[in-house]
């Protein structure tokens, strides 16, 4: 009996959290989201601000991507939601683009989180919550959110480097002498500063401060008063699971981030107050290891692919990610051949997924797979790639039938300006 009601459990609460336009269904969803606020609190209380001197429960809201309608813990400070037990209901305009983020909404900083299936574990619900929550107070203490630069961990030889260095903290990780730990963390160092030789345009270490120690957060919260092994088997998981996988530019420090922060607990209590005075998680873990100057990088690197027995695997990889490499090739090709939609960035909101992989086209910019775009001009959903120039200038669009969703505002039109070319321009 005790499975039928679990399974029946699991039903309604599947029911719900895709439910549409339904009362009885529209209640049990709030009474969920006041769950999960209750439940956020309580975790986030144990922490109280010691962690990073603040308190991360804040002004959230869980917003359903399909009708726009919010759920939120708080009321705006218009007093635009409508109360709903103890907590607050309302819709999002539609150049509002919905992303798991921190934004501005109605003169107040919140934490936005897609309302979907994804909610249905407790776990991954909080981890994700407290990493949204994260962003919401990092520019508060210091640390400004910024974009990935990083292309590079897209290409063949970054990309290949990057997993040398998972595989040197993956065995840092299950270390629980020092020493041991240290040799490494020293490993993965050496193969992160090679790479950053050969890839000397990156932010890696500026981006890991802002997406690393979010997660890492994240996970040092939720596991707060749980066993140490839990969290480590965690980070080991997504180490392992990650390592074959593609399109590492805007996702790569949520691995690194919680693995180096989980370090840095073994090896100092007082680590994150070096990062609140302006270190880096490379410049405060580098402190423990002996001196990196004066080597044979190339003799490290072969060194350390033989300490870890990873050539065969390294040998595959090349072979996996040259092959992608031709097929990216062929994107290029056939993105640049195609009528293209130029659109300026004046001010434009957009969001994206972080687990695509990024293609770089050598001196025009970098295409992502899908993006929404916001701006005076109305709402543009791009399916098949938006190229962002270098500067950041320009979102340039396949304009073709079915590549993209184009939603303009009254006054404005699309016109082209050179063959093939296309601009939104506003009717005088």
């Amino acid at each position: 009996m005790k499975k039928i009601y679990i399974v029946l459990l699991f039903v309604v609460v599947n029911i719900c959290v895709n439910c549409k336009n339904n009362t009885g269904q529209d209640k049990i969803r709030l009474m969920l989201a006041e769950k999960y606020f209750s439940e956020l609190k309580e975790i986030l209380d144990i922490d109280n601000g010691n962690l990073w001197g603040i308190n991360l429960y804040g002004p959230i809201m869980f917003v359903d991507p399909e009708t726009r309608e919010v759920i939120a813990n708080k009321q705006t400070k218009d007093s635009s939601f409508t109360k709903k037990g103890n907590v607050y209901y309302g819709v999002l305009p539609k150049e509002i683009n919905i992303a798991n983020t921190a934004r501005d909404y109605k003169d107040e900083l919140w934490t936005f989180v897609k309302w979907n299936n994804n909610l249905l574990s407790e776990k991954e619900r909080n981890i994700l919550l407290i990493h949204e929550c994260w962003h919401r107070i990092q520019s508060q203490i210091g640390l400004p959110p910024c974009f990935s630069n990083n292309y590079h961990l897209d290409e063949p030889e970054g990309a290949i480097l990057f997993k040398i260095e998972l595989m040197a903290l993956l065995q840092a990780i299950q270390k629980e002498e020092t020493d041991d730990i240290i040799k490494d963390v020293r490993n993965a160092l050496i193969v992160r500063q090679k790479r950053q030789m050969l890839f000397p345009d990156n932010n890696e270490n500026i981006y890991e401060c802002h997406e690393g120690l979010a997660e890492y957060t994240a996970l040092k919260l939720y596991y707060n008063n749980k066993p140490e092994k839990d969290i480590v088997i965690r980070i080991t998981d997504k180490l392992e699971s990650n390592l074959n996988k593609e399109g590492y530019s805007n996702y790569f420090a949520y691995l690194t981030g919680p693995a180096y922060g989980m370090l840095l607990d073994k090896l100092s209590s007082s680590w994150t107050k070096d990062i609140l005075n302006g270190k880096s998680i490379i410049d405060v873990v580098s402190g423990f290891v002996e001196d990196l100057d004066n080597l044979d990088m190339d003799d490290e690197i072969e060194r350390i692919i033989d300490y870890y027995n990873i050539k065969d695997f390294i040998n595959q990889e090349k072979i996996v990610l040259n092959n992608l490499k031709e097929e990216e090739r062929k994107i290029k090709e056939e993105f640049l051949e195609s009528n293209l939609l130029i659109i300026q960035n004046n001010n434009i909101s957009f969001t994206y997924d972080p687990n695509e992989k990024i293609i770089e086209i050598d001196s025009l910019g970098f295409i992502y797979k899908t993006m929404r775009l916001s701006g005076d001009f109305g709402i543009i959903d791009a399916h098949n790639g938006v190229m962002i120039t270098y500067n950041w200038g320009n979102f340039i669009i396949p304009y073709k039938e079915k590549e993209c969703e184009i939603e303009l505002k009254d006054g404005y039109q699309i016109f082209e300006f050179d063959k093939h070319k296309y601009m939104i321009r506003k009717i005088e």
